[in-house]
């Protein structure tokens, strides 16, 4: 009884953690994760740990604080001796993916999705299975690679439409909205990135509202309309700054220097390169590093 009745006690407080979490808010979100985490232990409710575990790595990657956000990973996984508890081992590998992609270590998070996505299949997880078609998508995307970013969006969406899944949607379109910028189909990309924006802020996702925003800023940038371009991104910067979105906070950074390189404000335009670099170099994202170094040199000349 006793056991039962600590177990409601600390998913009551993993619910909470998880709300907060999705708001942005990561220091209320570790204090209801970390109380969970201490009654789970000392109950010795595994599941409960596992979930903890993992849930405090998710805070610290998105504060893009990759080390201890592996560390706690990496101790959620040892919490399951029993390799065959799929469903835990799935949403692992999940997650040390998209460190990797974080990171620019786009071949390393591949592998990771492609491992986690034949375990979504083999178990029947598709919300998983969605989630991470599109973040394949994404890595195909940022390789150039349209063709093969096109054809896992498309196998998402087939599973979205037969499971009505519409969190997943959300994801789909923000996706969808930057391959049509990369492909120079704007009015297609804004139907999408509205679409999705609509959701998020409906629901109160922080983190998918700042990539948004940058997505929108970054389209207008495209179009030549720089005041609007302007108007994203420095409302997309308050909120990654404020909330503690590291990565978040670099990309938009580059992207506000690309609309000041529009304007010919050459000094403002390095200003926030160098910005973006340093988070970058932070972080440890070689591709981004050797992009945006190029791009100084590039604005010097």
């Amino acid at each position: 009884k006793e056991l039962n009745h600590q177990y409601n006690i600390s998913a009551s407080l993993e619910n909470i953690g998880t709300i907060y979490f999705k708001k942005g808010d990561f220091k209320n979100a570790l204090k209801y994760i970390n109380e969970s985490l201490v009654i789970n232990k000392e109950y010795g409710i595994i599941d409960g740990i596992f979930i903890d575990l993992q849930y405090t790595g998710n805070i610290y990657n998105e504060k893009g604080d990759f080390l201890l956000a592996l560390k706690y990973y990496n101790e959620a996984n040892s919490v399951y001796v029993d390799a065959k508890n799929k469903s835990r081992k799935l949403s692992n590998l999940e997650n040390i993916g998209s460190v990797y992609f974080k990171k620019g270590n786009l071949d390393k998070a591949l592998s990771y999705f492609t491992e986690s996505l034949e375990i979504a299949k083999s178990i029947s997880v598709v919300s998983s299975e969605v989630d991470l078609l599109i973040s394949i998508s994404a890595i195909y995307l940022e390789k150039d690679n349209i063709k093969q970013a096109l054809e896992y969006q498309n196998e998402a969406l087939d599973i979205i439409e037969k499971n009505n899944l519409i969190i997943e949607k959300m994801q789909f379109n923000y996706n969808l909205a930057k391959i049509y910028t990369k492909q120079n189909k704007y009015e297609d990309a804004l139907k999408h990135f509205e679409d999705a924006l609509d959701m998020a802020e409906d629901k109160g996702y922080m983190k998918n509202q700042i990539e948004i925003y940058n997505g929108l800023g970054d389209l207008y940038t495209s179009t030549n309309s720089l005041t609007k371009a302007l108007e994203y991104q420095e409302k997309a910067l308050k909120l990654a700054k404020d909330k503690g979105y590291l990565v978040l906070e670099a990309e938009i950074l580059d992207s506000l220097a690309n609309i000041h390189l529009k304007k010919e404000n050459k000094n403002e335009a390095l200003k926030y390169k160098h910005h973006s670099l340093s988070i970058f170099k932070q972080i440890g994202n070689k591709i981004k590093i050797d992009k945006i170094q190029n791009n100084i040199e590039e604005i010097k000349c």
